[in-house]
């Protein structure tokens, strides 16, 4: 038996995002069949889904307030081993980075001591700035100067910290912003969490969770982190226990609010559950009934007898089982 579960972030729609979440399921699933370890199918998914630029991590990730890219990225396997990255820039797959990470004597780099270390252990570099990301900048910069913040960043205190004055003018300069295209494409494929929009967002950090044929299980996540954010920000994803968390009950990922992730270590609260025999599914819901509406948040599970996907927003998630 192997299950494989992958999400597009919260806020991705089935329309644009769910065909890149399956390719980067079977992808998983691929690996699985052919007798591949929980670890390795997680992290190829997340892969595929870093080289779409529709995903808000790797080539299409987000830049913060000042311009510059921030990616975090985080995996974790059953027997407690662990590895993340924070705040790297232009290290092409941030969770190949951090899969270097965890067979390190650390769990977290950070900023440029990781990028050096990505260059020492020969990984690839590239520049993921895509139109997608300067758009959404655009788009941020003007809400900021207009102090329109959207409503899942006001319980994080974006208007108070406005009113203080500490932003440098610059990254609350106007840009001349553009919409974006609706996509006509229909829904396709299973495994879409029908909810309400997400403010202004297209996608947030991917995940994927692997059981394999041996009983195993892994959890990985990457993000280029939330499009409304200061330099040297960084979020749930990278933060075990938050974003991610594995161990024999289960394996999980968190998208959506990093910062709201963080305060209630989401994805330790989910995997506390599973070990007490709660169903994935019901332990997932329960996780996302603790955040208040306007906090989007998504989660999925897989644990060694089934899996669960929950969100309360918009999400594409895609399931393979053998």
């Amino acid at each position: 038996m192997f299950i494989a579960v992958g999400h597009g972030g919260a806020g991705s729609k089935p329309e644009i995002h769910l065909e890149g979440v399956k390719k980067a399921v079977q992808r998983s699933r691929e690996i699985l069949e052919k007798g591949g370890s929980a670890l390795d199918a997680a992290v190829a998914g997340v892969v595929e889904m870093e080289d779409d630029p529709i995903f808000n991590a790797g080539k299409g990730s987000y830049l913060d307030l000042s311009g510059e890219m921030s990616m975090d990225a985080g995996i974790m396997t059953d027997d407690g081993r662990i590895g993340a990255v924070a705040d790297v820039r232009l290290v092409k797959n941030p969770v190949l980075l951090a899969r270097k990470v965890l067979d390190s004597p650390h769990v977290i780099l950070a900023g440029t001591g990781a990028e050096k270390m990505a260059e020492i252990w020969g990984l690839e570099f590239a520049s993921p700035l895509t139109k997608k990301a300067l758009m959404k900048l655009a788009e941020r910069r003007n809400q900021v100067a207009k102090r329109e913040i959207p409503p899942w960043a006001r319980p994080l205190g974006w208007e108070e910290f406005l009113d203080r004055k500490e932003l440098p003018a610059y990254m609350a300069s106007p840009l001349p912003a553009k919409k974006n295209e609706k996509s006509d494409t229909p829904e396709k494929g299973i495994g879409v969490e029908k909810g309400r929009e997400k403010n202004g967002e297209t996608g947030d950090t991917v995940g994927v969770v692997c059981l394999d044929t041996n009983g195993n299980m892994a959890a990985a996540g990457s993000t280029g982190g939330t499009s409304l954010k200061l330099p040297g920000r960084v979020g749930d994803t990278p933060i075990p226990g938050a974003g991610f968390y594995a161990g024999k009950h289960g394996a999980v990922v968190a998208t959506g609010v990093g910062e709201e992730i963080i305060k209630r270590f989401t994805c330790l609260r989910i995997y506390e559950m599973l070990s007490e025999g709660v169903p994935s599914q019901e332990a997932c819901e329960k996780a996302v009934a603790m955040f208040p509406a306007e906090v989007d948040v998504g989660v999925i599970a897989v644990t060694p007898g089934g899996w669960g996907a929950a969100s309360n927003t918009n999400m594409a998630w895609w399931v393979e089982e053998g």
